[in-house]
């Protein structure tokens, strides 16, 4: 997560500053790795499931150093925009293949009455990586090359990558299934997940613009510097960092997982909405600060819920399902915001009005599914 905290929230500010490429085109590219990563995480849920988790962690894991360095490489030496694109898609691809076997190996290991505590500990451990990432990287866009953001991220996976190797058990050694596209994506007659997966990706088209095109609206519409925007979202990675375990012990405790979906998605609307209005630093880390309890309440929910779906031998593909949703929301979310942002830059309330009416219809969408499936959640 450090590593892609580091470039990931400025890839949209190099292609439309630094390539000249238009906000539309550029979310369009950034739209479609995150689809080849929405794709691949049900077939990376499939083979976990298959070869088992540890085994399928290390290769995918190889695969990402090796992306992150032919990367940095097309960067530094300013290779056609076009192959820079066609590479940064294949890496989307690579990183959707390992996500579900991290997500299932703490689906195998936590207890049951605890998934959502479970999930909200590794949210805190992400925002870490979130804490420092766009800080470093907004201060090394404004500065240096956008190659030594990727830089950074070789180093960061290849040390993820002998962590993997020398420190990780196998939790699910696997059991003998058939492997391909076709039956990745065949969870039959499982109305209540594809269901879920819908309202899930809902949100994420909406979660997803922090780190897309708010960080060009922030630049290019509201003055702020690379720096500024990095700094923007460090401070709320620290909110999250502090403030996560308590919200999902509250969740656990009290709310449950069915209020803390409602009022993710809710306050997500409430606070994109907000942005609207904003005209300064300050008021945008209030707003941001805002969405990020969102993100606190939701997340954590959103993983426990399919877990407590889940079979046990099929926890890999529930779970590399759920990251298709989300995974397709991120792909949508990049192309929504650039083409909303082309349309109505200079109307702010009407561009995030339209992204806060989608996480205001799936809150209430979560209300219906819980009253219709809650017997399903054991």
């Amino acid at each position: 997560m450090f590593a892609f905290a580091i470039y990931g929230p400025f890839f949209l500010l190099y292609l439309n500053q630094t390539r000249g490429l238009t906000m539309t085109t550029a979310g369009m590219v950034v739209a479609i790795s995150s689809l080849g990563s929405a794709v691949s995480q049900a077939l990376g849920g499939m083979v976990t499931d298959r070869f088992g988790r540890r085994k399928s962690l290390v290769f995918f894991s190889a695969l990402d150093v090796l992306f992150n360095i032919t990367l940095t490489f097309m960067v530094a030496i300013s290779t056609p925009v076009w192959s820079i694109a066609l590479v940064y898609i294949m890496g989307g691809f690579i990183s959707g293949l390992k996500q579900p076997a991290t997500t299932a190996i703490m689906l195998d290991l936590a207890p049951r009455q605890q998934l959502t505590e479970a999930y909200g500990l590794a949210q805190i451990v992400a925002n870490i990586g979130w804490v420092f990432g766009p800080l470093l990287g907004g201060f090394m866009f404004s500065s240096f090359s956008y190659a030594y953001l990727f830089a950074i991220a070789v180093l960061t996976s290849a040390a993820c990558f002998i962590l993997t190797l020398a420190a990780l058990k196998e939790s699910y050694a696997g059991a003998k299934r058939e492997t391909s596209f076709r039956v990745a994506f065949s969870v039959k007659a499982d109305r209540a997940l594809f269901t879920y997966i819908g309202l899930n990706l809902m949100v994420f088209i909406v979660y997803v613009q922090i780190v897309n095109t708010y960080s060009v609206f922030a630049v290019n519409e509201l003055g702020f510097t690379a720096t500024q925007y990095g700094l923007l979202l460090s401070i709320a990675s620290i909110f999250a960092v502090i403030f996560q375990y308590p919200v999902t012990r509250m969740v656990s405790i009290r709310l449950g997982d069915k209020n803390a979906l409602f009022l993710g998605s809710f306050i997500f609307g409430l606070g994109y909405i907000s942005l609207g209005w904003i005209t300064s630093f300050a008021w945008s880390v209030a707003a941001i600060v805002f969405i990020t309890l969102g993100e606190l309440l939701f997340v954590p929910s959103a993983s426990s819920t399919v877990g407590r779906l889940a079979p046990p031998d099929q926890r890999g593909r529930y779970m590399g399902l759920l990251g298709t949703g989300s995974g397709l929301g991120i792909a949508i979310g990049p192309l929504l915001g650039g083409v909303l942002f082309d349309a109505s830059h200079d109307t702010p309330l009407l561009m995030w009005g339209a992204l806060a009416v989608i996480a205001f219809a799936a809150s209430l969408g979560f209300l219906r599914w819980f009253a219709v499936y809650k017997s399903r959640l054991v």
